[in-house]
């Protein structure tokens, strides 16, 4: 399995850098593919002896995107949150309206990256110095995937300076890839 997951985001790298990597465009409801993120991160927050926290509020906005590739993007985030937080740690899941557009926080309290690395670690294959290597296995993909991922789809994806210990990655899309939020079934009283 854990092959085949590689071989898969080897062969979205060629086609990212081929300008050939599929999203699709349709009306995504944001609540599920945000608890569904959730149900996977906590399953590996709670092997790894770390707390999962996620909120965000109950009415979100539409996203023109992709359902499968956010979760994908989600997925890559979380795991690398997960994987670099001692136990004990925190791993936060939030999603938020900011200025018209929609932004997805994955913060951990975790080893951190130094600022100066913020946009090396989304090359491929790249991990930042041999000591991660050979303590945090991985091929070095998930952040690159995830941002190409979310440019995909029209957004931006960047690491930035948390308040605390850890990382702080942020998932933007901008207001003209938002719909508003799924209409209320007829007859039915909001």
């Amino acid at each position: 399995q854990h092959l085949l997951l590689l071989i898969d985001d080897i062969l979205d790298v060629a086609r990212s850098e081929g300008s050939a990597l599929a999203v699709a465009t349709d009306a995504v409801i944001l609540a599920p593919v945000l608890e569904r993120a959730q149900r996977a991160a906590a399953t590996l927050a709670g092997d790894a002896g770390l707390t999962l926290v996620a909120e965000w509020p109950a009415a979100l906005p539409r996203l023109s995107g992709d359902a499968r590739r956010l979760h994908q993007v989600l997925l890559n985030l979380l795991s690398n949150a997960v994987k670099f937080t001692p136990v004990g740690g925190c791993v936060t899941l939030g999603a938020a309206i900011e200025q018209g557009s929609l932004v997805i926080r994955v913060a951990d309290t975790g080893i951190g990256i130094p600022p100066e690395h913020h946009e090396t670690v989304f090359q491929p294959f790249t991990q930042l110095d041999d000591a991660h290597a050979r303590h945090f296995p991985g091929s070095g993909l998930g952040l690159y995937m995830a941002r190409s991922l979310a440019e995909a789809m029209g957004g931006t994806l960047t690491l930035e300076i948390p308040a605390g210990p850890g990382t702080l990655a942020v998932l933007r899309f901008p207001p003209e890839r938002l719909l508003p939020p799924e209409p209320l079934p007829e007859g039915s009283i909001p």
